[in-house]
């Protein structure tokens, strides 16, 4: 599991706990890669995405895993890309847009997965990532991810 994951996880079970009605909305995309990518070629490819402004990266290693995380920001996206390098070998693509109380629009659901979609070719072809696009499991949270592209 993911730190990303965990964390998550943790949150929704104190809003659970406490009684909260706070809702997390959002869309996730995931797949497990067969080998590591070029780090800077990922990163190169989010910055020449034109609904991009800018890139946050960060590296980290937790006693579970090596996180290594592209938080983008555009004028109506922000979203994160998080390859995973787990203790057990196995990697992980993740990309992820959430948000709390506050639920997408068709029309913002639409941009973003096309973001989304974007990056995953552009890192596919760019990057070398065999076999990415069609390996991709979406997933969402309280949001109709049901959207034309």
């Amino acid at each position: 599991m993911t730190f990303s994951k965990i964390i998550f996880i943790t949150l929704l079970t104190i809003l659970y706990a406490t009684g909260c009605s706070e809702k997390m909305y959002g869309i996730s995309r995931k797949t497990e890669l067969h080998e590591l990518p070029d780090f800077v070629c990922i990163r190169n490819v989010i910055e020449n995405i034109p609904e991009i402004d800018s890139v946050k990266e960060r590296h980290a290693k937790s006693i579970y895993n090596t996180r290594h995380e592209y938080t983008y920001k555009g004028k109506e996206h922000l979203g994160t890309l998080e390859i995973t390098e787990s203790d057990d070998g196995s990697i992980g693509f993740f990309q992820y847009n959430m948000r709390m109380n506050r639920k997408f629009s068709k029309e913002e659901m639409k941009k973003i997965k096309g973001v989304m979609k974007d990056i995953e070719r552009r890192v596919e072809t760019i990057c070398g990532i065999k076999e990415l696009q069609s390996n991709i499991l979406e997933s969402c949270s309280f949001t109709d991810c049901q959207v034309e592209d």
